[in-house]
C-alpha cells in the first residue's frame, strides 16, 4: 500500500483564548501574533524533508482540547490511521 496523502494536525491547548475572551478581540488580535501560521510553517519545513514529493501534505493547526480535536479531525478526514507522537 502506497501513501498518497498525509493530513497533519497540531493542537494548541486552550491557552490562547481563555473562556472569558471576547471573540471579536481574538479575531482582531489573532493575525498580529500569527502563532498558528508560524507553527504550521516550521512543522511543514521539517516534515517535507521526510516524505516524497509525490505525497500530498496538508497541515492544520487548531486550538482546543487535544483528544477532541484529534478525534474530530480523524472523523472529518475519514482517516484510516491516526498516529499520535509523544511530546518531547
Amino acid at each position: 500500500m502506497k501513501i498518497k496523502k498525509l493530513n497533519l494536525i497540531h493542537v494548541i491547548s486552550n491557552i490562547l483564548s481563555p473562556v472569558d475572551t471576547d471573540w471579536e478581540t481574538y479575531e482582531i488580535l489573532g493575525p498580529i501574533f500569527n502563532l498558528k501560521r508560524e507553527i504550521k510553517d516550521r512543522f511543514l519545513t521539517k516534515v517535507e524533508s521526510l516524505f516524497s514529493r509525490e505525497i500530498i501534505l496538508k497541515m492544520e493547526v487548531v486550538e482546543g482540547n487535544p483528544y477532541r480535536e484529534i478525534l474530530l479531525a480523524a472523523k472529518n478526514l475519514d482517516s484510516n490511521l491516526v498516529i499520535v507522537p509523544r511530546k518531547e
